[in-house]
């Protein structure tokens, strides 16, 4: 069984570390919500820190590299 690591972040939001990956360069962390899991999140890795996203278009180059990794 894979160990299920957690993130608060910010706001005090439990998440769910789903995946990382790196594009452009720049380390990607995908997130769920703890309690609900349909409200997925995602952040950047820049020195150390999990930060937010500049754009919703960020968010939506990310989430859809992600989805066409898992082969959905």
């Amino acid at each position: 069984m894979k160990d299920v690591e957690f993130v608060k972040l910010e706001d005090n939001k439990l998440c769910i570390v789903l995946d990382e990956m790196v594009l452009n360069g720049i380390k990607y962390v995908v997130l769920v919500n703890a309690s609900d899991d349909k409200d997925f999140i995602i952040r950047k890795e820049i020195e150390d820190k999990l930060v937010g996203l500049a754009t919703d278009e960020e968010f939506d180059n990310v989430m859809s590299a992600y989805i066409k990794s898992k082969g959905v």
